[in-house]
C-alpha cells in the first residue's frame, strides 16, 4: 500500500519494528531454527518435525492473539454505557448472533441502531454478516489493537475493499458507516491528532473515533454515490457527541465512503476522511 492509502485514517502507528528486524525474525523462525541442531535437541524435535510443525503453530499463534475478545468487549461496552449515561443512547443490549457480535442500540433521539463488533478489517469475517430486520442503521465497528502490520489508513482501505462485493451483491445487508477504534488508539503506539476532546476510561483519555459513512446501494444503479458524502445517518451524531464533541465541529470529524457503480459492480471506491487541514482520499478501480 502506499501513502494515498494510508490517509484514509488521520493517525499513524509509532515505535512499529523496522523491517529488517522483522525479516531477522522470521529468517530465524524459518531458517536458523531449523538448522540449529542444538535447540532441535533441546525441544525434542527433529529438523523435519520442526518444519512439519512450524506452519500449524504460527498460525495457532495468531489465533491465540486475535482471539482475545475480553478486552475488545469491554471497550465497546463502556463506550455504549458512557452513553445512556450521559443522555445520547436510550438503551442497548446485546442480540444472540451466530455469526458475530451484534449490539442493538436505541437512540434518544429516536431510531436503532445495530453495531457489529469485529476484528481487524482485513480479517475473512470482516464479511460475515446479516443486516437484523430491526436496525434502521447498521455500523461495522473494527477493534484491531493487537496489529500493525498495516497504517490505520490501509487497514480501513483494505477493510472496505474486502466488503464492497458484499454490499453491491445482497442488497438486504446493506451498512450505514464503519468505525475504526480500538484500545490502541490514542496511546503512544497509535497516536492521534484528534486530541480536543476525548472520553475517559479507566484513566484513560480516548479521542473520538473515526468513523467513515458508507453510500446506500438499493439495487442495480449506475453513478457516484455518497462521492462528497452526501448521506445523512443518525447513530454518527449520538457517538460523536459521546466524545464530547461539539455538533457544530461534527463535520470535521465524519468521514465517508464514495462508491462509483455501474449495475451491481462497484467500479472505485472513493475514502475521505475530513479531519486535518483538508480531505485526504483514496481512489482504486
Amino acid at each position: 500500500m502506499n501513502l494515498e492509502t494510508d490517509e484514509a485514517a488521520p493517525c499513524r502507528h509509532a515505535g512499529v519494528p523496522a523491517e529488517w528486524m522483522v525479516e531477522r525474525v522470521i529468517r530465524l523462525f524459518e531458517q536458523d531454527i531449523a538448522r540449529d541442531p542444538d535447540i532441535l535437541r533441546k525441544s525434542g524435535l527433529s529438523e523435519k518435525e520442526y518444519l512439519s510443525a512450524y506452519p500449524v503453530a504460527v498460525e495457532r499463534i495468531r489465533g491465540r492473539i486475535s482471539a482475545s475478545d475480553q478486552p475488545k468487549r469491554a471497550f465497546v461496552d463502556q463506550i455504549l454505557n458512557e452513553g445512556i449515561t450521559k443522555g445520547f443512547l436510550r438503551s442497548v443490549r446485546k442480540e444472540a448472533s451466530e455469526l458475530t457480535k451484534v449490539y442493538r442500540v436505541e437512540l434518544a433521539g429516536g431510531g436503532t441502531a445495530g453495531i457489529i463488533r469485529k476484528g481487524c478489517p482485513d480479517g475473512n469475517h470482516t464479511t460475515r454478516w446479516d443486516r437484523p430486520g430491526w436496525a434502521d442503521e447498521l455500523y461495522l465497528w473494527w477493534l484491531c489493537p493487537q496489529s500493525r502490520v498495516n497504517e490505520p489508513g490501509t487497514s480501513v482501505w483494505k477493510g472496505i475493499t474486502r466488503i464492497r462485493k458484499k454490499i453491491a451483491s445482497e442488497p438486504r445487508n446493506q451498512l450505514d458507516g464503519v468505525i475504526f477504534f480500538d484500545p490502541l488508539c490514542g496511546t503512544p503506539e497509535r497516536p492521534c491528532p484528534k486530541t480536543a476532546f476525548g472520553l475517559t476510561l479507566d484513566g484513560v483519555r480516548c479521542p473520538p473515533p473515526c468513523i467513515y459513512v458508507m453510500p446506500r446501494l438499493s439495487g442495480a444503479q449506475s453513478g457516484r454515490l455518497n462521492w462528497r458524502g452526501e448521506r445523512r445517518v443518525s447513530f454518527t451524531s449520538a457517538l460523536l457527541a459521546i466524545f464530547g464533541v461539539p455538533e457544530a465541529e461534527h463535520p470535521s470529524y465524519l468521514g465517508f465512503i464514495g462508491f462509483d457503480v455501474a449495475g451491481r459492480d462497484v467500479k472505485t471506491i472513493r475514502i475521505t476522511n475530513n479531519y486535518g487541514g483538508g480531505r485526504t482520499t483514496g481512489c482504486t478501480g
